[in-house]
């Protein structure tokens, strides 16, 4: 008696194998693609990078106008905040994404491309246009500005070429960087706000020095170990604990643009 299958089809090829025995070649049927009014993934897997992608244009425009939400005093903290709420968010986008069973090779891709887009917004053109409205509204300011943003483009641009030789060569689980990761800058320009009231005036050079010296660092070839787990949790409580520190002395110092 023939046995009955219902989701594969099961042929028998005419030829034997050396052993004798019939190979048997199932062709598993795909299940149907769900129809898509929108291009793109709008899961949650993706949730955490476009709300950083959103924070840092909020933070772009923040920076770049005097907004009725806040008065001047407090506007210097608007930027600075979306700037660390993006790297929040690019942290831990990763393994919320890898909780979700069954992610398609498509969904995937998607993931890693709108993630890397992002972070050139995020941590790429809006630490420049905040250094921009701190001091630099001189001319010969946009050079270091740009070179910020092109060593960005150029670290981001050369990570996901690794990325993409690495997965070819079936490489498992990345356990280092070359070069400085583009999320430090999330904590690195916040932190430098801390010296605003020691510099005063002055401090639009430290953050001009800050620029030049982290955009050296993203492309210089130097191993960084990848920081994962609970020294994530930890890196981002300590954010936490700038941002509070930013706010404590813009509140009793008065600290302005």
């Amino acid at each position: 008696m023939e046995e009955k299958w219902t989701d594969t089809e099961v042929s028998e090829k005419a030829e034997a194998t050396p052993s004798g025995t019939a190979e048997v070649v199932e062709k598993t049927e795909e299940a149907p693609l769900k129809k898509q009014f929108f291009i793109g993934v709008w899961d949650y897997t993706v949730i955490l990078t476009y709300l950083g992608f959103i924070a840092a244009i909020s933070g772009i425009i923040f920076a770049l106008t005097k907004n009725p939400i806040t008065n001047e005093r407090w506007s210097i903290y608007i930027p600075v905040f979306c700037l660390m709420f993006a790297g929040l968010c690019d942290m831990f986008d990763g393994a919320v994404a890898k909780t979700k069973k069954g992610r398609t090779a498509h969904e995937r891709s998607f993931g890693e491309q709108i993630d890397s887009l992002s972070d050139i917004v995020s941590f790429g053109v809006l630490p420049a246009v905040i250094g921009y409205r701190v001091a630099f509204f001189q001319p010969y300011w946009i050079i270091l500005l740009a070179f910020y943003c092109l060593m960005a483009l150029v670290r981001l641009a050369h990570f996901n070429v690794e990325e993409e030789e690495r997965k070819a060569q079936g490489g498992g689980k990345r356990t280092f960087y070359y070069g400085l990761p583009m999320t430090n800058a999330a904590w690195i320009f916040p932190m430098l706000f801390c010296f605003k009231p020691l510099l005063g005036k002055y401090f639009g050079y430290l953050y001009a020095l800050g620029l030049l010296v982290v955009g050296f660092l993203f492309v210089y070839k130097f191993k960084m170990i990848k920081i994962t787990g609970k020294r994530l949790i930890w890196i981002a409580l300590s954010g936490a604990v700038v941002f509070a520190v930013i706010l404590i002395l813009g509140f009793t110092l008065h600290i302005e643009w």
